[in-house]
């Protein structure tokens, strides 16, 4: 279809280059003209999209045909033909009179919602249709919704929706929750609609949380509470314990008597809850800086291990300040457990904030001890005389930056001693599984700036099948349309329904491999994932993902030193990673490295050498 576009500007350039040739007197207005009638232009927009022909000279010959023009765009529009493209153009030609609005009214569904939108923007009557737009199947369409919604003013946002589209909003945001249609739902007349407005207490979202819970209380106190109960024991994952604990918080602030923060403690302390039920209560006490409240939790490590794994950020800036300003020693303990145990990337900000406890001698010999560089010049830093002998134990790492830095710590000689011998794995071709993965549904991503962004074929960068389906590795940054947004995730996909859904909480998976070597036809569970941070560092973190159980379990192995290459399996299974051939800073270079499943590693072409691993705190 694009050689038409340049087919019909060529025979249109050529009549007019024909007449300039004809006469050296300039070209008349009817020489000018693309179309000669309405008609004619009106083939041109229904036969080609904007992709085929310059609208912005069809634009020009609508105009000149007046109302009789923007009531052909308008049938066009309407027609299958229709699309944003002309919805734009019409919008060109200048605002809509009343006639139009109504007529926009009356053509208006969610299927052509797309093309229509450009219109609705700008509609003063349109904004429960653009709410009802939210619920578009397709993601691109909901951004634009998002998009228009931005540019409201704010009077457009305090007035209660229809009490037609409330069901038909509350659904679209229980399946994409928004935060900006969130005043909405706490306006909304709840009426016979409870139980969505219930769903929406996990949606994951702090902001619907808190709007859907204020609408319930409004319409029903006590159904309200016990809408929230119910709810409580359905949820399953930290982000929808984080959102409901945030609410929790919130309506403490609000009263005096302390019944929210009772009841948070109450639900924590009460073991026939589920452990993600108890984990929101917690969340709410430690949101709540209550030092008191805080300092009476009891040692309950299960859910303490549910709100926090995995979760290394939001422990460093929201829990460990809550834990430190009370002094409560004993969840601190838990966090470094589970920071030690899960090989947080920012360890060393957790350690600097331990100073005051007794903990902290023991947590910078973990960072001294650990399998990547970052950690260990952290540790360096923050170490005493009592810390020389972990530093000694790092000198024959088989990282070798980790090793140099521990002799230039303790003042030896660095030249590489090791033997010179060769060393040749051979790569994992994930170029070539990447390019048999059949064509599914473009997954969507929301970015961090809550932008949904559709993942098209260009943005795959990494694939491997599973016995279900297949799990794809995406980077947002190598969109072709993509001009700032950065990021990525891994999408697992259904063969037998088409269906996607994400898994871990990855930026950009350069790599999938499957956790043993299968011949033709295997499959397996379990998988070695390979994720770049993105951004301004050139960090890469190497994680284990189990898909044998219901829910994934994901791991993360370590940070890979700097510059790795090339990827592959070992025949038990190991994980085998070379680098690019750069100086290290001592005339050395990296040797190919072994990751086994349980984090230790080792070099790659030393199997009998004793494999190494992080130290834990006990």
């Amino acid at each position: 279809m694009l050689g038409h576009r340049y087919i019909i500007a060529a025979a249109v350039a050529g009549s007019l280059s024909n007449a300039a040739f004809a006469s050296s007197k300039p070209l008349s207005k009817s020489e000018r003209v693309v179309c000669q009638s309405l008609r004619g232009c009106a083939e041109i927009l229904e036969r080609h999209d904007a992709s085929e022909f310059d609208y912005a000279v069809l634009q020009r010959e609508f105009e000149r045909f007046g109302i009789s023009g923007r009531n052909a765009l308008f049938d066009i529009l309407e027609s299958d033909a229709g699309n944003p493209d002309i919805a734009s153009m019409i919008l060109s030609l200048g605002p809509l009179s009343p006639a139009e609005i109504e007529r926009l009214n009356r053509m208006w569904s969610l299927r052509n919602a797309a093309q229509i939108l450009p219109l609705l923007k700008n509609a003063s009557d349109a904004r429960d249709k653009i709410l009802l737009t939210l619920g578009h199947a397709d993601p691109n369409v909901r951004e634009a919704a998002r998009q228009a919604m931005m540019s409201w003013p704010d009077d457009a946002f305090k007035a209660p929706p229809g009490n037609d589209i409330v069901a038909p909003l509350m659904m679209a945001l229980i399946n994409d929750p928004m935060t900006i249609a969130a005043p909405f739902v706490e306006r909304a007349k709840v009426g016979a609609h409870a139980d969505l407005f219930s769903t929406l207490l996990r949606s994951g979202d702090v902001d619907l949380v808190i709007a859907a819970y204020k609408a319930l209380y409004r319409e029903n106190p006590k159904q309200a509470f016990q809408l929230l109960l119910s709810e409580m024991r359905r949820i399953e994952s930290p982000e929808q314990a984080r959102a409901i604990g945030d609410m929790l918080a919130e309506r403490h602030a609000q009263r005096n008597d302390g019944f929210y923060l009772k009841f948070a403690q109450d639900i924590f302390a009460d073991s026939s809850f589920p452990i993600p039920a108890r984990a929101a209560g917690l969340h709410a006490v430690l949101r709540s800086r209550n030092s008191k409240a805080i300092l009476a939790i009891p040692r309950e490590s299960a859910p303490f291990a549910f709100l926090l794994s995995q979760q290394n950020f939001i422990t460093q800036d929201i829990y460990m300040p809550a834990l430190t300003l009370a002094g409560q020693t004993k969840a601190i303990a838990d966090v470094v457990r589970i920071a030690q145990s899960e090989k947080w990337v920012n360890r060393d900000r957790i350690t600097q904030s331990l100073k005051a406890t007794p903990f902290y001698d023991a947590a910078v010999r973990d960072l001294i001890r650990s399998d990547d560089i970052r950690s260990v010049r952290a540790g360096i830093k923050l170490a005493s005389l009592k810390h020389t002998a972990d530093i000694k134990s790092q000198i024959n790492h088989p990282v070798s930056e980790i090793a140099i830095t521990a002799k230039r710590t303790l003042k030896l000689p660095t030249k590489e001693t090791r033997p010179k011998r060769a060393c040749r794995l051979a790569p994992y071709d994930m170029d070539r599984v990447t390019e048999q993965m059949p064509f599914f549904d473009s997954a969507w991503f929301r970015t961090q700036n809550g932008a949904r962004i559709s993942a098209t074929r260009d943005a795959l960068i990494s694939a491997h099948p599973t016995s279900r389906g297949w799990l794809a590795g995406y980077d947002l940054s190598a969109l072709r349309s993509n001009t700032s947004v950065s990021g990525g995730g891994l999408v697992i996909y259904d063969n037998k329904t088409g269906d996607s859904r994400h898994v871990g909480d990855f930026v950009s998976p350069i790599a999938v491999l499957p956790d043993r070597h299968l011949n033709l036809g295997q499959t397996t569970f379990r998988f070695w994932i390979v994720d770049s941070w993105g951004g301004d560092s050139d960090d890469t973190s190497l994680y284990r993902l189990d898909m044998s159980a219901r829910a994934e379990a994901v791991k993360h192995i370590g940070i890979l030193p700097h510059n790795a290459k090339e990827f592959s399996v070992a025949p038990n299974g190991d994980f085998l990673v070379t680098f690019l051939n750069l100086d290290n800073g001592a005339g050395s270079k990296q040797p190919p490295l072994r990751y086994s499943a349980n984090g230790t590693v080792s070099l790659a072409c030393a199997p009998r050498l004793a494999p190494r691993s992080s130290q834990s705190l006990n």
